[in-house]
């Protein structure tokens, strides 16, 4: 009975998270896209204030979601106000709607699913998002016009190099497209790991897997600064690579034995 009285629970709670989005969605997106259509007509510079509002609205949505309790550490955060790549482990389909509500004017890679939605395909071309098939990486040269879009804008720039979500928790190989753009441009690199979203919405669910606020951690780790040595590109964006998922392997080990203590 206790069993089926929790799945009760997690479903109602999924469903009225679905439908505060979907809701925030036609409200946020059906008075803002029409909108900053018409007036980035005569002034572009509006589509970043659209986006800013999104931030704002994706952060209120993430503060008052009743199965997530969200702590954010960003006392390592680069200081920089200027472009950078932002690179994350990825748990859940919640991770870039967690990223979103916390930083501004991001774009990067997204899923082709994703532009099928018509509200999210506005909102994603608004935040000069571009098309990434599931599991590969986005074209060098779509990548390599994203990256300039978010220069003209001192945009920021999110990449899973991943690929996908993870299935056991753990962060899996990456992809390099992300550490070649940072070596092609010469940009920072800021590092994020984030761990408990696996547990409240893992891949292959559609129904939340906890019943209460479960604890999520985002941790902002020590920055990568240019440049990033001398050498074949190919092996200076290999080093790179392996340089950051080491200290985002790392952290997430160093998270993990942080929760426990405090659980016991």
């Amino acid at each position: 009975m206790s069993d089926l009285y929790g799945l009760l629970i997690r479903v109602l709670v999924t469903v009225w998270g679905y439908f505060v989005f979907i809701l925030g969605c036609i409200v946020w997106g059906g008075l803002g896209i029409p909108l900053t259509l018409v007036l980035s007509r005569f002034r572009p510079s509006i589509r970043d204030r659209f986006n800013d509002g999104t931030q704002l609205v994706l952060g209120a949505y993430i503060k008052r979601l009743p199965f997530i309790k969200l702590d954010v550490d960003r006392s390592r955060r680069i200081s920089s106000d200027g472009s950078l790549v932002l690179v994350m482990n990825h748990q859940s389909f919640l991770d870039p709607i967690v990223m979103l509500s916390l930083e501004p004017r991001l774009s990067g890679p997204a899923r082709g699913y994703m532009f099928r939605v018509p509200i999210v395909r506005s909102v994603l071309k608004l935040g000069r998002f571009f098309l990434s098939d599931s599991g590969e990486p986005a074209p060098l040269d779509r990548m390599r016009e994203g990256v300039q879009e978010a220069l003209d804008r001192r945009g920021k720039l999110l990449f899973f190099p991943e690929g996908s979500r993870t299935r056991t928790g753990e962060i899996g190989d990456f992809h390099h497209g992300a550490f070649r753009m940072a070596v092609e441009f010469q940009l920072p690199i800021q590092p994020v790991v984030t761990d408990g979203l696996h547990r409240v919405l893992p891949p292959g669910s559609l129904i939340l897997q906890v019943r209460e606020r479960h604890p999520v951690q985002v941790r902002y780790l020590d920055p990568i600064e240019p440049p990033y040595g001398d050498g074949p590109q190919r092996r200076v964006v290999r080093d790179l690579a392996q340089q950051v998922r080491l200290s985002m392997f790392e952290e997430l080990k160093a998270l993990r034995r942080e929760r426990e203590a405090a659980d016991r």
